[in-house]
């Protein structure tokens, strides 16, 4: 049998058929990734993609920058931390990824290995659990152009907007100069409806999202609660005086 990348699959048929009627982890079902797409086709590109269940003990790296992209992954379990190098050696903190969602499928071309790598790293926040997709396997169809692989290609699509938008998101925090406007717009940015901002990751990682020291940024946030703005503690963040922490920008 076929399989999109046109390489014969290693399976016989009826070996075939039997690991598709097995029923696949529920966990996939709820990943972005296979949105809309049944529990049977699920299976299916299982076996046809060659796609692995990878596990990472807590800050195990799960793919480096520079490396050679071969997979994007579907995160089943945990927390990751997407981060990238300079060449200084400083790092900056892209995002955070959370189970559901999906890592490693924005890569560059690098032109001296004719190959492609990604630009970023993924760091296992806690252990963590995903499923390695080849590229290859969403790079061509098998002549049947089956609607699931086509659904697939789309689910992708639609998670690359997402982390481009995280992305603008981020640039909007770093035009502004002073650690203070960039805590301001950061924690307006990330309010709820009850003006209150989730932490989700540390001090230390706060700061090198918004790209200055940690003593700065606990600092200012220390600033920010004695004049009134906010009301923080180790889980959260509440606004007080928004209008006031608006005319810091």
């Amino acid at each position: 049998m076929a399989t999109a990348t046109g390489i014969k699959c290693s399976l016989k048929q009826n070996n075939f058929q039997k690991e598709v009627n097995k029923r696949p982890d529920a966990r996939l079902s709820a990943n972005s990734l296979f949105r809309n797409v049944s529990e049977e086709s699920i299976a299916r590109i299982l076996v046809c993609s060659g796609a692995k269940f990878r596990t990472y003990k807590k800050d195990e790296t799960i793919f480096r920058q520079g490396e050679q992209a071969d997979y994007f992954y579907a995160l089943l379990k945990g927390n990751v931390s997407i981060i990238s190098y300079m060449p200084s050696g400083k790092v900056n903190a892209l995002y955070h990824v959370a189970s559901g969602a999906l890592i490693g499928e924005h890569y560059s071309s690098n032109l001296d290995t004719n190959g492609r790598v990604y630009w970023y790293e993924a760091v296992a926040c806690e252990p963590v659990e995903v499923l390695a997709v080849p590229w290859q396997y969403l790079y061509g169809f098998c002549d049947k152009a089956c609607d699931h692989h086509k659904q697939l290609i789309q689910n992708l699509y639609e998670s690359m907007s997402t982390k481009e938008w995280m992305a603008v998101r981020k640039l909007n925090v770093l035009g502004f100069a002073s650690v203070q406007e960039r805590a301001a717009a950061w924690l307006l940015q990330e309010t709820d409806a009850s003006d209150t901002v989730v932490l989700k990751t540390n001090r230390e990682e706060q700061a090198d999202y918004l790209c200055v020291a940690r003593p700065s940024l606990s600092r200012t946030l220390m600033q920010m609660q004695k004049a009134g703005l906010i009301e923080a503690d180790r889980k959260q963040i509440r606004i007080l005086d928004r209008e006031k922490l608006e005319k810091i920008l």
